[in-house]
């Protein structure tokens, strides 16, 4: 018999991995493990965003329809990635969690590169601030839509604002304008917030240019507006059928799902605190460290982003309320590692952390619908609907959405037709917006929609609409329902005497 002895190599500080890929790594992991969560549960508007991507990887046109060109994904740089994804490995929804994890990473990394800048704890920062977005019901139920993509944007701006790096802070908050055009505001105050950006923020804001304007340069002449057509969606009315409005939507929500909404809006209450906090400390003359610099400037972002909504009076979608939230979050968790008893603040961290997980646990393994959502039904219920209206469409029939097209869209891959699908439908909403604007607005529609195509709508040969439960039965009729409108049926109706099925 011959020994064989096998070395054992020290994990000596050379061996070990660095701090922002360790992070990294664990981060991407963690936006995996949500991610088989959340896959059969996507919001309808993030299979809006699917479509897109879809379209786009497989047919190289810019639309949620084959054959009909449209502009209302409002996150041109969501659906660009998530196309690219798709062009690679074939699979839209596994897609939507290969994005999640990478933008999770980015949080991470650049949490680390911040925490390493700013003096804070280098570990436990990085891990606070995923574990707090990651798990946020607010945030969480936005899955396939651009909040955690801007989101982890808005990280990257911080740290390299922080850093005084205006070519990187640039090419950031240029790309933050291709994920979400109101979200460059909370970059914005971030960047006229921290003094090593704002000495050279000419430099930054040319880059940022430099960055966004070919899209928008190619979407006006091209698409026919610069900016999203959800803009005008949005803002024609600012309240749902209920008299929410933007203002009233955290109250409302609550009302529907108290649990979901307290876990989300715990953190940002207490970075409102805080903020409040760093404020007496201002008033009281003591001087910041720069972590203190960090907290308020996030957390400012998220409330100028808040006030920027209100103002444009938009409906309460809670998408909208992503921004606000993970700004005082990351407020929130920025103080806490400063505090003079922060290791009872990093218990409270965890533990928050661990309750919310938890809770989300048991909302489903996996996830029927998101904890917080609206839809009038189950994407699982409109993918069983879809082989019926993609019968309905065959031949080159068209058929008209709910309301709610985006996992129809999907699932049928057919003709179904609305405002986001139909650019025809859309000059309606346009015009009536263009009807209720002031002077200047009006103005700046007309200036945005100089080169828009206006023609008719496309025909319509079907009609899917929302009945009480008990309408009839049939193979146009599938049965919906919703903490939020309750039990429905789906129906297809026909249109001049077509059959609808």
């Amino acid at each position: 018999m011959i020994a064989i002895r096998t070395a054992t190599i020290p994990l000596t500080s050379a061996t070990r991995l660095p701090p922002p890929v360790m992070a990294a790594a664990a981060a991407a992991l963690a936006g995996g493990v949500m991610f088989t969560l959340a896959h059969n549960a996507m919001l309808d508007d993030s299979m809006i965003t699917l479509s897109y991507a879809r379209t786009l990887a497989e047919h190289g046109q810019w639309g949620m329809v084959e054959g009909l060109t449209s502009n209302s994904a409002t996150s041109v740089l969501n659906v660009l990635l998530l196309a690219a994804i798709i062009v690679v490995i074939g699979h839209p929804v596994v897609a939507v969690g290969i994005l999640l994890m990478a933008t999770m990473a980015a949080v991470a990394w650049w949490a680390t590169r911040i925490a390493e800048d700013a003096g804070l704890p280098i570990r436990v920062f990085p891990a606070a601030a995923v574990g707090l977005l990651l798990v946020n019901p607010v945030l969480v139920s936005t899955i396939g839509l651009e909040t955690y993509l801007g989101m982890a944007l808005v990280v990257g701006v911080v740290r390299y604002a922080l850093a005084g790096r205006p070519a990187p802070t640039g090419v950031i908050t240029g790309l933050i304008a291709l994920a979400r055009p109101d979200l460059v505001v909370f970059a914005l105050v971030i960047v006229l917030g921290l003094g090593s950006a704002r000495r050279r923020l000419a430099r930054t804001a040319a880059t940022a240019v430099a960055v966004a304007l070919p899209w928008y340069a190619f979407s006006w002449w091209a698409l026919g507006s610069a900016i999203p057509d959800t803009f005008v969606f949005k803002t024609v009315v600012n309240h749902f059928d209920s008299g929410d409005t933007f203002l009233d939507g955290p109250i409302m929500w609550g009302r529907y799902f108290p649990a979901a909404s307290l876990l989300g809006w715990l953190p940002a209450l207490a970075g409102a605190a805080c903020l409040l906090g760093w404020t007496a400390t201002a008033v009281t003359h003591r001087r910041w460290s720069s972590a203190g610099t960090l907290a308020v400037v996030v957390g400012l972002g998220g409330i100028a982003h808040f006030g920027v909504f209100a103002t444009l009076g938009t409906p309460p979608y809670q998408w909208y309320y992503g921004p606000v939230v993970a700004g005082l979050t990351l407020c929130a968790a920025t103080t806490a590692m400063v505090l003079p008893w922060r290791r009872l603040a990093y218990v409270t961290i965890a533990a928050g952390i661990a309750l919310t997980f938890a809770f989300e646990v048991h909302h489903g393994l996996p996830w029927t619908t998101p904890p917080i959502h609206s839809n009038w039904a189950t994407t699982a219920q409109y993918a069983a609907a879809a082989p019926g209206v993609a019968a309905a469409t065959s031949g080159g029939r068209a058929v008209g959405s709910p309301g709610e097209i985006g996992a129809l869209a999907f699932y049928c891959d057919c003709r179904i037709v609305d405002l986001f699908s139909d650019r025809g439908d859309a000059a309606n909403w346009i015009e009536e917006r263009m009807r209720k604007a002031g002077t200047v607005m009006r103005w700046l529609l007309e200036l945005n929609y100089h080169n828009l195509d206006r023609h008719p709508a496309v025909h319509r040969d079907g009609q899917l609409i929302f009945e009480p439960a008990g309408q009839g039965a049939g193979p146009d009729h599938w049965p919906i329902s919703s903490p939020v409108h309750g039990v429905h049926t789906l129906i297809l109706k026909a249109v001049g005497g077509v059959s609808g099925g």
